[in-house]
Order: structure tokens, then C-alpha cells, then sequence
């Protein structure tokens, strides 16, 4: 009754569910080996960078304030000075305006470089995390791949089991080849004792 095609396709689902079993496994292994345990051994080190990062961006940020906190007091008493009219303090006035807003600029580009190093840093880590994540990704493409097999298989299942009163056309020829032949059928009972 068409039970060797079903047969057929149970055995298919079987040997899809072992290879999606067997593809589970192997996406369990690299999610803990590829991604799980490389970025726990990498989150120490990201936290002394970081901290690092941040101990030498205060140290600097303050060195530069402090020169242009020193450079605009200085610059205030010349101002004073200026202001109380001696004439010959104005080129030394000019270049300590000079000399202030040039420590200025050096801070803006100390800031740039500052931040354009944690942006690097970022970037670091999330390329690392990609290049860990990679292996997990593909291990679960592979896996949903042996899935859309497992879909084919069920379909053929649906198809081959939709009405349980109707034969195969296969099964349909068989009785069909049965009937046309020179075969005689003969029921032969045991003898009555």
C-alpha cells in the first residue's frame, strides 16, 4: 500500500534529525569555544585598556588645563599692567594671548587624539567579537540548512499519507498488472482432520 515510499521518507527524516542533531553539537561547541570563552578570557584585558585609556586621557587633560590656567593668569597681570598704560608690556602681552590660545589648540588636539584612540579601541573590540561570532553564525546557517531538508522530507510525507483510502499510482499499477496477467489464484486449505 505505497508503505516503502513512507518507509523511504521516515528513514530520510532519521538520517536528517542525526545530522541536525550532530550540527547542534557542533553549534554548541563554537558558541562556548568560539565565542563564549574567547571574549570572558578578553574582557580583562578590555577593562585594564580601558582603564589605562582613561588614567592617561585625565593626566593629560589636566597637565594642558593647568598650563592654560597658568598662561591666562599670566596674561590677566599683563592685561593689568597694559591697562595701567606701560606701552612696552604690549608685544610681551600679545605673545602670552598668543601662547594661551596655542595651549588651547593643544588641547583641542589632545582631545582629538583621545578620543580617536577609545574610537579605535571600539572598533578593536567589536571587530574581535565579529571575528568570534563568525564561526557561531556559520555553524547556525549550516544547521537551519539541514532544517529546509528536513521541510522537503515532511512535505513528501504530507503528500504521501493525505488520503489513507487511495493507493499510490505505483501500488494502483501492481494490481493493475496482477489483474491483466495469466496468473491463477488458488487457495489451497489444510485438509479437515
Amino acid at each position: 500500500g505505497g508503505t516503502r515510499e513512507i518507509g523511504s521518507a521516515l528513514t530520510r527524516m532519521c538520517m536528517r534529525h542525526r545530522s541536525i542533531e550532530s550540527k547542534l553539537r557542533q553549534f554548541s561547541s563554537a558558541l562556548i569555544d568560539c565565542l563564549i570563552n574567547p571574549l570572558q578570557e578578553q574582557m580583562e584585558e578590555w577593562k585594564k585598556v580601558a582603564n589605562q585609556l582613561d588614567k592617561d586621557h585625565a593626566k593629560e587633560y589636566k597637565k594642558a588645563r593647568q598650563e592654560i590656567k597658568k598662561k591666562s593668569s599670566d596674561t590677566l597681570k599683563l592685561q593689568k599692567k597694559a591697562k595701567k598704560g606701560r606701552g612696552d608690556i604690549q608685544p610681551q602681552l600679545d605673545s602670552a594671548l598668543q601662547d594661551v590660545n596655542d595651549k588651547y589648540l593643544l588641547l583641542e588636539e589632545t582631545e582629538k587624539q583621545a578620543v580617536r584612540k577609545a574610537l579605535i579601541e571600539e572598533r578593536g573590540r567589536f571587530c574581535t567579537f565579529i571575528s568570534m561570532l563568525r564561526p557561531v553564525i556559520e555553524e547556525e546557517i549550516s544547521m537551519l540548512g539541514e532544517i529546509t531538508h528536513l521541510q522537503t522530507i515532511s512535505d513528501d510525507l504530507k503528500s504521501l499519507t493525505m488520503d489513507p483510502h487511495k493507493l499510490p499510482s505505483s501500488s494502483e499499477q501492481v494490481i493493475l498488472d496482477l489483474k491483466g496477467s495469466d496468473y491463477s489464484w488458488s487457495y489451497q486449505t489444510p485438509p479437515s482432520s
